[in-house]
Formats: C-alpha cells, structure tokens, sequence
C-alpha cells in the first residue's frame, strides 16, 4: 500500500542523476532519519516487487537504483491505482475539501468510508481540524440531523478550500483530490466525465480567454483557476463572495471571466452572474508568465508603486540596477497580481516563501525593509509571503545582470509551471551553483518543445515534460544534493567538451597526486569557473574582508547629528578606505532622503554612492555613549555603521552578512550596553566574524 512518504520517495528517485546515492545525501534531502528511511525503502521494494520492478539495493550506506526504475516505476505504479494510506494531516485535508464541496451536510459515515478508518478517528480529525480552521475564520459545523458543513465569510470558506487543494505534495493526493471535486461536479452537472477531461476542458476555456486579460498565466495558476472555477459553480447560491465592483467590471479579467463562465456552459457548468466579479478577482491575482505592458500603463498606483520600491531597495542597499526598465517589466509580473490578491483577499499558494526566507533570509531582511519604507504611501500592508518573492526579484538582479543575448558559455533555460518568481528561485540557485558566465532564461511548460533543445546548453525543467534528452535535467525548486551534483557534472563535462581550455578530470587528477581532494566536485565547479572567466566576477567579498578590529570605536563626545557622521567616518579616513569629503555625501543624502538607512531602531548604516571619495571597500562601527538626536526626523541613534564601496557589487556579500547578524538580539544588546573598553569592542568585533564563519559552514 502506498502512502505519502513512498509516493516521496518515489518521486525523489525519478530525479536521480545516477544509479548510486548515499544514505546520508538522501536523508538530508529528504529531512528525515536513517531508520525512516530505512524503513520506506522496505515498503516501496514490496510495493515495486508487486508490481513486477526490481527492487532498490541497499548496503554499506549507499542507495542503489535498478535500471529503467528512475524513468517508469512511479508512472506505472500510481496509473494502477494502488491502495493509498493517508496520514492524518491527508485526512483533515480531505475532510475540509469534501465537506467544502458538497451540497448537503457531509455524515461521519461517508467520511469513514472515503478514508477508511473508524468512526473515533474520524471524530478526533474533525475535533483538531475544527481549531485549524477557526483561526481562518472558518467555521466547521455540526447538523442536528447529522455531517458537517463549512460556515464564515464566503471569500474566507473558498480560500480554506482552495489552500486544502494547494497543499498535497505528490502527484497521488493531488489525483485524489480533483477525483472528489470532479464527482461533486458530475453530480450536480448531472454528467459522467473523467477527471481528466473534466480539468483539460477547465484549462483550454481558461488559456483561450487569456487574450482579455493582463498578461498570460502560469501553468500551475490555470490549474488553481480551475479549482477556483469548480468551487464557484459548488457553492455558489450560498452566499455571494464579492458584491458587484465599478473598478473590477473595468478591468480586462472581468472580460475574460464573462468568456469562461459563458464557455462553460457547454460544460452544463452554468454559473451565475453574480458570481463574475469574484471569478474576475481570482484572475486578476492569479500568478502570471507574461504581463502585458499596456495593461500596466492603465494602472499608475502600481507603475508609480513599482519605481518606489525600485528607488527605496537601491538606496537600503547601496546598489544600483543596470537596467530598471527591464526588472520593473519582470517586478510587475508579480506585482499587479498581488496588488490583487491584496485588495480582495485571494488566496494562492505561496509554497517556497518559507523556503526563501530561510535561505535568503538577508536578502529577505532588506526586500522587507524596503517595502516597509513605501507600503503606508499605498494604503496597504504586504505580508512575509509576498515579500519573500519580491526579495528573489530583487536578488536575481543583484547577482545576476545577464542580457538577452546568449553568452560567451551558453545559455541555460528553465522550465516552471509555477511562475516567474519560482523559476527565478530555481535561477538564483543556479547561478550560485554554475556562475554568472550563463544566460539564464525563463520559460513557461506551455511554450516548451524538444526543438528548443538545440538553442540551448542546458534545459533545467521543475516539471516533467514530454520528451527526454541529456540536455534535459529534471530539478526541485529547492535543488537536492544529487540534483546539484548532477548540474554540475553535466557543466564540467559538456563545457570539457567544447571548449579549447585544459581538461578538468586532467586537472583533478595532477592535484590528486599531491594532495588529498575530499570535494572533487566542488574542486572541478572552481576550475570551471577559472577557465570559463566567471570566477572572478562571482566572488565577493566578505565581511572580514572589509570589516576590521581597529574599525570599532567608541565615543562618550555629545555631537549633533553631522558631528557624529563625521566621527563616524573617522576609521576609514584614518586607514585610506575614504577621502574626508565622504562624510559630507553621507551628510547630503540624509538632507534629502532623511534617515534612510535606519536599519533597526537606533542602529544607523551610513553610506553614499560610490564616487570620487572612496578608495575601497569598508565598513567600520562607531558606538556612541548617549544616543545621537536626529530632531529633524525624530530619531535616536546609538551604533554608527559607516558603508563605503567602489560600485554597485562589491559589497552585496558583507552587507548581507552584517544584516543577518544584526538581526540577532544578543549583538543588538552588546551594542547597547557597551561601555567603550577596548576588551569590550573587541567581543563585539569578535561577534560578528564568529558569526559570518558560522553561516560559511
């Protein structure tokens, strides 16, 4: 019988780059024990021994995969339709979808029957799911006559359903899933479809109605329109979700939603009227591929909204894009729809914000900071999640300034059914991994053939595809361990290949005659580098590289505001870093900009643009015994960080080491409490590098 974690692990197989993978590599991976794992092995050998595969081999710590298991075992296995074991966290899934859908009350014995499991269990699913979804403002009630069904504000009952729908992570559930809505749908259409031709005829009437909207959507938001359009024609007639809206009417989606509902129709689907505005919203904050320009030019709020942002990162950051036009077109791509989503509370799934703000979670910080700066000006609060992706833009742009024109090593397309911001996830990534010596692409599943394989050195896909290649590597938003072995490997060999530079293997195999490589991948991903030009532009300095023990003073002087700039900058005056007229740039920007750059409350990071003044990277912190008053903004500073750099990049790294660090309470309080003795600036310096080696590891 399958479940949730050999359905995993199953699909983890299917991204192997080799036949060959390490216990450890996959617990990692995965995020669990050896003996878990261990165990879902056991299962899944059974399962594929029943279904006429060879078995998964194990020993001395390493997986070994069979032949011909990575490419068909998990088509053919879940297209049998094996017994599937749900977890508890499945049923309340499961359970809030099915009494979402349904147009009666839904009894605890056609819930025992659908899941398999006793009337107790049951019960206590319901019991914890009823707390789950009241802190949503949903309200699960219980009939006198016996089921359930789902009470609250319409708008709110519909987000819970869709979020349930959004959240299975293999493809098993996510069948199961739309199995229960197309027979709610059958039902009530008094028609007998499959699954299948039920949600492909939702997506073809959706795509074709793309032309009346803003911009052409991701694959991955057609299919949760598709949800979306099942839940209206379910529920409508409950209560109307959005009220009829001047400014949603005049919209382009309200078009394209009067298009669908009337294509429906020969879906015996037939949905009311009233319902058109809310369908509109739905699309208008549906994630887009492509955003049409002059639908932008139509809404000045979120063209004016975007340059702000643009303007307010840059100054936080101390960098400056090179091409705002074309990072404004990509930021309105996410921006329109969230403007949307805001607006009216719709719900779409946001699965890799958590993920972004883990792992980027510096850049996160200064993204937050400067949406923080400009969102009162709008009226409108963005919530982490929206931000998150908002920092990946951003950051893409920073690391990364590609053009259009294929580079000197090739350019690299990726695939993504999610969107714009997920592909630029998987980019940032790869970039990291490879080195800016790429073009990277972006594409969505739709527009990709086998043919575009020959315009390409590499096609990264998320999503499986209808042809193979070994141009073709399959990946996680998130990319595993094994997957960036494989990225890399196919790098060193194919760019071996083609180019007249020195063979890396031969490379590897001169330094493995004196010295012991413990990481030969890493070792050949640096050669690649070096021989194809990227790998002095990819580094960065650090935070040690810029940040001295002799930087961090103290000062028990009472100065006005310009005095304490200047003493500020006194370090780096002092070691050649700056010319004296440095502190005069720092001390114009404020006049115009105010206290731009206060980071954290009394904590200020000084900086002007790079100019005739700056000599090279630094940064040095300046510790005042009483707070510095900055009347003319009502402010109180007690840490001086003063910023200088030589252009737009140099610096990014260490900023964002001392951002991270900065975040932590306890160096905040040593900072407060500091008393200005040598041995106590010291532990402060100490801090910070400790700190930076910590996140190198």
């Amino acid at each position: 019988m399958l479940n949730s974690s050999t359905v995993r692990l199953m699909e983890y197989i299917s991204t192997l780059s080799k036949k060959t993978v390490s216990i450890d590599d996959i617990c990692v991976d995965l995020k669990c024990a050896r003996r878990t794992l261990y165990y879902n092995i056991h299962k899944l050998n059974t399962i594929l021994k029943d279904h006429g595969f060879q078995t998964i081999e194990l020993g001395s710590g390493i997986l070994r995969v069979p032949d011909g298991l990575e490419a068909g075992a998990r088509t053919a296995i879940l297209s049998s339709d094996p017994e599937y074991v749900f977890s508890s966290e499945e049923r309340k899934l499961i359970i809030s979808v099915k009494v979402g859908i349904s147009s009666r009350p839904v009894t605890v014995e056609s819930l025992m029957q659908l899941l398999n499991v006793s009337r107790n269990t049951i019960l206590a699913e319901v019991t914890e799911l009823r707390g789950i979804l009241k802190q949503k403002e949903v309200f699960l009630k219980s009939h006198s006559k016996g089921g359930y069904d789902l009470d609250g504000d319409e708008i709110m009952v519909r987000n819970a359903v869709i979020e349930c729908l959004n959240q299975p992570e293999n493809l098993k559930m996510q069948q199961i899933m739309e199995e229960m809505i197309t027979g709610a749908v059958n039902e009530k259409a008094g028609r007998n479809r499959e699954r299948g031709e039920l949600f492909g005829a939702l997506r073809g009437i959706i795509q074709s109605a793309e032309n009346c909207t803003s911009g052409q959507f991701s694959s991955n938001a057609v299919t949760e329109i598709a949800y979306y359009l099942c839940i209206v024609y379910l529920r409508q007639g409950k209560t109307s979700a959005v009220t009829t809206d001047g400014e949603i009417s005049r919209l382009p989606e309200y078009r394209a939603a009067e298009l669908v509902t009337g294509r429906m129709e020969a879906l015996d689907m037939k949905i009311a009227e009233a319902e058109l505005c809310y369908i509109a919203t739905v699309m208008t904050g549906a994630r887009l591929q492509q955003f049409n320009e002059t639908y932008g030019n139509r809404e000045p709020i979120l063209s004016e909204f975007a340059e702000d942002l643009l303007r307010t990162f840059e100054q936080k950051a101390l960098v400056e894009f090179p091409d705002k036009t074309r990072l404004k077109e990509q930021l309105m791509v996410h921006l329109r729809p969230m403007y949307y989503r805001l607006k009216y509370s719709i719900h779409v799934d946001h699965q890799f914000s958590g993920i972004i703000i883990q792992q980027y979670r510096d850049l996160y910080n200064l993204t937050d900071l400067a949406v923080k700066t400009v969102e009162d000006k709008y009226g409108f609060r963005v919530p982490a999640e929206e931000i998150a992706y908002l920092a990946i833009f951003f950051g893409s742009f920073v690391k990364y300034h590609g053009s259009r024109e294929k580079s000197q090593s090739g350019a690299i397309l990726i695939v993504c059914a999610a969107g714009v911001s997920s592909a630029m996830l998987i980019r940032q990534q790869l970039i990291f991994l490879l080195g800016s010596g790429y073009t990277y692409e972006i594409c969505d599943k739709r527009h990709v053939s086998e043919e575009l394989l020959d315009e390409y050195f590499l096609m990264v896909s998320a999503v499986e595809l209808p042809f193979d290649s070994p141009k073709l590597v399959y990946v996680n938003a998130v990319l595993s361990l094994s997957q960036k072995e494989k990225l890399l490997q196919y790098s060193i060999k194919n760019e071996a290949d083609s180019a007249d530079s020195p063979d890396i293997q031969d490379l590897l195999q001169i330094v493995g005659r004196y010295a012991r490589v413990t990481d030969q991948t890493g070792l050949a991903n640096e050669f690649r580098r070096y021989l194809n030009g990227s790998y002095q532009e990819d580094r960065s300095l650090c935070l040690k590289d810029v940040f001295k023990r002799k930087y961090v003073r103290f000062s028990d002087k009472f100065s006005e505001w310009k005095t304490a700039v200047r003493e500020s900058c006194r370090p780096l005056v002092e070691d050649g870093v700056v010319k004296d007229g440095y502190a005069d740039d720092i001390i114009h920007l404020m006049d115009e900009l105010g206290l731009y750059s206060e980071y954290i409350p009394g904590i200020l990071l000084a900086h002007a643009k790079p100019g005739k003044y700056v000599q090279s990277v630094g940064i040095a912190l300046t510790i005042f015994e009483q707070p510095i008053e900055f009347r003319k903004w009502d402010g109180r500073i007690k840490a001086v960080f003063v910023l200088a750099t030589v252009d737009n990049h140099a610096h990014f790294n260490a900023l964002q080491t001392l951002m991270k660090v900065l975040a932590e309470e306890e160096i905040r309080g040593m900072i407060s409490d500091a008393d200005g003795s040598r041995d106590c600036l010291d532990r402060i310096f100490d801090y910070f590098i400790e700190k930076e080696s910590l996140f190198e590891s």
